[in-house]
């Protein structure tokens, strides 16, 4: 593979690996964080960690509906009471 870096190939594994969220309410999806790296349950919800804005996303009372890691995307939805 000559002309392949190793940082090249790190940023495609980034690019190809990061999801995005969207929460989905009544057949409509709101998209809810970019560039997800990590999601773990906690208490009452989940906690999307995202490389790109720098931070996290504390989402209460949801669940995972839905993963798609061939098109990089997570569908959650409010979980029923």
């Amino acid at each position: 593979m000559t002309g392949v870096t190793f940082n090249w190939v790190l940023a495609m594994l980034l690019y190809v690996c990061l999801l995005k969220a969207y929460l989905e309410e009544g057949g409509v999806r709101k998209l809810v964080a970019v560039d997800v790296a990590f999601i773990q349950s906690e208490e009452g919800g989940l906690r999307l960690k995202s490389v790109e804005q720098g931070g996290d996303v504390f989402l209460k009372n949801v669940e995972l509906l839905m993963l798609d890691a061939l098109n990089s995307v997570v569908i959650l939805k409010p979980k029923r009471s």
